[in-house]
């Protein structure tokens, strides 16, 4: 049976995904505390998907069941010209977060001044958001939704970056590829981000599906996955040559290869 595929989506679809996805959000909930919690969630949300229409480089997905969204942005390359509208953008930006945090804005600006710092220089494709309603969670349907951005990152041999709001997601995206970078404290301590980065797999004639239950490393809805097809992401991953990886076909297990990729 053929699976939906996904869309490009509209602002106010991703939006009001995400706010559903991020309502009890650790990072979201320091960010915008108290009864307006919600609705200061979407406007955030709104006000970085619309900002989508005004950017080519953005990319607003959202799957065919109309559960799970993504926002990345295009890498951008050293030749290209800077965004004309940089400074209203930046402008509107801080107008936004003088209503959304009041009293706050100078922690926030400055939580915000730290994450840029720390993003990478080198380009990259930036997921910037990807979430699923909670009653849809825990299907699969986020990780199909990233999987052919991260085939075009393998392909073009690039990178991939994200700041994870939630420890809980870091497995997910372990899944995926990613690896932490760096795990950032805002606020004195208040808040935290983990940077995590992603390099492309180098190593494209290894097979990533296991011959025995057909699981592949990149779907999130077999945890923990089968063994042969984590050594197979694993060999990938550390690049290890054709005659160290060809005993995983057949699902075998061997302690001197296993040594080798953990």
């Amino acid at each position: 049976m053929n699976e939906p595929q996904s869309a490009v989506s509209d602002p106010l679809t991703t939006a009001n995904i995400l706010t559903e996805a991020f309502l009890f959000d650790p990072f979201f909930s320091w960010l915008f505390p108290g009864k307006n919690h919600k609705q200061n969630l979407h406007e955030w949300w709104h006000f970085l998907t619309r900002h989508s229409t005004k950017n080519p480089n953005w990319i607003l997905s959202v799957d065919a069941h109309g559960s799970t969204s993504s926002i990345w942005t295009k890498p951008i390359l050293d030749l290209e010209e800077p965004e004309n509208n940089g400074d209203a953008e930046q402008d509107a930006f801080v107008n936004l977060m003088h209503e959304l945090v009041d009293d706050r804005i100078s922690q926030v600006l400055e939580a915000f001044a730290e994450v840029n710092a720390n993003h990478p220089s080198r380009p990259h494709w930036y997921l910037q958001a990807v979430g699923t309603v909670p009653e849809m969670q825990g299907k699969g349907r986020a990780a199909k939704l990233l999987r052919p951005i991260l085939e075009i990152c393998d392909k073009e041999g690039i990178g991939a970056y994200l700041e994870s709001t939630n420890p809980r997601n870091l497995s997910f995206y372990y899944r995926l590829g990613f690896e932490i970078q760096k795990e950032l404290e805002l606020d004195d301590g208040k808040a935290a981000l983990t940077c995590m980065w992603r390099d492309p797999l180098k190593c494209r004639h290894l097979q990533l599906l296991c011959p025995i239950c057909q699981d592949n490393p990149y779907n999130d809805r077999t945890q923990p996955y089968c063994f042969p097809a984590r050594l197979r992401f694993l060999a990938a991953q550390k690049h290890l040559p054709p005659q160290s990886t060809h005993v995983i076909s057949d699902g075998s297990f061997i302690p001197t290869l296993l040594e080798k990729i953990t």
